[in-house]
């Protein structure tokens, strides 16, 4: 597993948390925040998943 998957996972965790504690507080620059957080994590994630794959592929390619 990538380190990108790792830090898109912690951006995921605190945007949820960002995003919950703007919902209790009412803050709703807090909630975007925490979204936006969200997204970077879930894209960070896809871009590891793909490196991993690719990492996969071009470890098994036996030159033929």
């Amino acid at each position: 597993m990538t380190d990108l998957k790792n830090q898109g996972r912690t951006d995921e965790a605190k945007g949820k948390l960002q995003e919950t504690w703007g919902k209790v507080t009412g803050d709703e620059g807090d909630q975007a925040e925490g979204q936006s957080k969200q997204a970077k994590g879930n894209v960070k994630q896809g871009v590891g998943n793909v490196k991993d794959a690719v990492d996969n592929l071009t470890d098994n390619d036996d030159g033929a």
